[in-house]
């Protein structure tokens, strides 16, 4: 079991983590909590700062701009299974449908998008948490 919450990549600033929209932190959360049920790393790979002009040219949208989105590594050593991501991102999309960002190419809500080396956690702008908020 993980000693810390979360492990981060070198060149993450975690001042970026105060930036973002109160959605991603419950998507974030929910990364947490499953990678804490799993044994697994979690490992943040790009917040805000760490996108450099020349992967932002790459980039489809700005939610990682905007403060709406957060990566998390699937390294092997850090216990990631294709079974893990394929979990962890269908979990996330139907725990968080709708809060979710809306995918560009279909519209269909989707919270967490599995790239080759890391989970793309997205919520949409200004997403209204209450339901997630207990009182």
């Amino acid at each position: 079991m993980p000693d810390n919450l979360f492990k981060t990549k070198y060149d993450i600033d975690l001042d970026d983590l105060q930036k973002l929209q109160p959605a991603i932190s419950i998507i974030f959360t929910g990364a947490l909590l499953y990678c804490h049920r799993n044994g697994l790393t979690c490992r943040i790979t790009s917040i805000i700062s760490d996108r450099g002009d020349d992967v932002n040219a790459r980039a489809k949208s700005k939610t990682h701009q905007s403060g709406r989105a957060i990566d998390i590594g699937v390294r092997e050593e850090d216990g990631w299974t294709d079974l893990h991501i394929s979990r962890l991102t269908y979990l996330l999309c139907k725990d968080y449908e709708d809060i979710a960002a809306l995918s560009h190419s279909d519209l269909s809500p989707r919270a967490a998008i599995a790239k080759s080396d890391h989970i793309h956690l997205q919520c949409r702008p200004n997403a209204d948490v209450s339901k997630f908020i207990k009182e």
